[in-house]
């Protein structure tokens, strides 16, 4: 007739998976309950009453928000029929660290897109458009300029075995008392992509250069995209048109190139605890030494 339970931060902290054990009273699992209490308390939350599992996902239960990752808890599961026969887990602040290293698809198309404009020579009397990653909202930016943007991300294909749920695979418990206090997990498949190009220029001959160009400068990227790894197939389609000026503004001429593109995408997340689980700190009672020097007894 014994009871156990364990606590484990998850990558993601500010929760913990408690691993749960035993017989109760009658020499079965039975009903338990589980409560939890924070920073060494006296007063304990009960958070589950009902049939004993092999784990109990605690996310802050209880309270309004999650499991804070400055505070220290602790947890304790009970049989219902005979409180007596009980566990207490160990300590645990649930903190943890989560680094993202992302698909650098988008970036290296951004600068290298960029890079290429600059390069290029127009004919007499065109002007270079600036690329922008963002739309401008307060002020127009002067003529030409172009806008790119990622509009859609889906995804097609992942390898084989990764759209399959594995035990410590996407969400690994992580204990710095068993020595594992990181984890690293990938996101990765085939995506397909939609950018968009906005160009707007001054008048229609000046767009339909730079159209063609932007185009161009596109496709020589493909080749160059496959020889680093990143397997990518360009497709686009292209609208335009024209807005008259008024008053307050002047009328331009623009062209949206809707870009598809389709290849592998990786997302790699790292997740990183402490060495310690918890650092826990008692204060004892007031002491002094031969000369009257009052002082704490600190034992951490």
């Amino acid at each position: 007739m014994s009871l156990f339970i364990t606590a484990a931060v998850i990558p993601t902290g500010g929760a913990a998976l408690l691993s749960l054990t035993g017989t109760g009273s009658s020499g079965v699992a039975s009903g338990v309950a589980i409560s939890r209490t924070a920073n060494a308390g006296a007063t304990w939350l009960q958070i589950y009453s009902g049939l004993l599992i092999p784990n109990y996902l605690d996310v802050g239960d209880g309270l309004a928000t999650n499991l804070s990752p400055s505070a220290t808890y602790q947890w304790k599961i009970q049989d219902v029929a005979t409180p007596a026969v009980s566990g207490l887990s160990n300590s645990l602040s649930p903190s943890s660290q989560l680094t993202l290293v992302p698909d650098l698809t988008s970036e290296t198309l951004r600068r290298l897109l960029q890079a290429a404009i600059q390069s290029v020579v127009p004919p007499a009397g065109y002007k270079t458009p600036q690329l922008l990653f963002v739309m401008p909202l307060d002020a127009t930016p002067q003529l030409p300029f172009a806008v790119l943007s990622l509009d859609l991300a889906q995804q097609d294909e992942v390898p084989i075995g990764l759209g399959i749920a594995k035990e410590n695979f996407a969400m690994e418990t992580l204990s710095a008392e068993s020595g594992t206090n990181s984890a690293v997990w990938n996101v990765s498949g085939m995506q397909s992509r939609r950018y968009s190009l906005h160009l707007f220029t001054r008048n229609y001959l000046e767009r339909d250069w730079w159209q063609d160009a932007l185009v161009g400068i596109l496709y020589g990227l493909q080749g160059l995209f496959a020889r680093i790894g990143i397997d990518n197939q360009f497709s686009y389609q292209i609208t335009q048109g024209a807005v008259t000026g008024d008053e307050a503004q002047p009328g331009f001429y623009y062209a949206q190139v809707e870009i598809d593109t389709k290849g592998v995408s990786t997302v790699q997340i790292q997740a990183q605890i402490g060495n310690f689980d918890a650092i826990i700190v008692d204060v004892s009672t007031a002491t002094s030494d031969a000369s009257g020097t009052s002082g704490l007894i600190i034992n951490v």
